[in-house]
């Protein structure tokens, strides 16, 4: 037999699928907080701040508007090797290569 608390046994199948879908969500979050904590800390100096792909200047309203630690370029770059399509209105879309079977 399963070792199950009472309170998270639910014989409802929809009471399943809800509490299944919450806890894949907050495995998620849990997942982007941790990235967020190990963001990559910028290089820079006096100068202004350098694309830490190419080490290119960022045009300091570029850093402004968005904290960027990448330029244009290499953003782009490294956007597309994720998978990430933007949509209609400019939303961002992550394609998991599962979903379309490949490329």
């Amino acid at each position: 037999m399963m070792d199950r608390e009472p309170m998270e046994f639910c014989a409802d199948p929809l009471d399943q699928a809800s509490k299944r879908e919450l806890q894949q969500m907050e495995a998620v979050l849990a997942d982007r907080r941790a990235a967020l904590a190990n963001r990559e800390a910028p290089d820079e100096d006096d100068a202004g701040r350098y694309c830490l792909d190419c080490a290119e200047t960022i045009d300091p309203k570029r850093v402004a508007a968005v904290d960027a630690v990448r330029c244009v370029a290499c953003a782009s770059v490294r956007e597309r090797q994720a998978g990430r399509k933007w949509g209609k209105g400019g939303a961002l879309h992550i394609v998991e290569e599962q979903e379309y079977g490949g490329r």
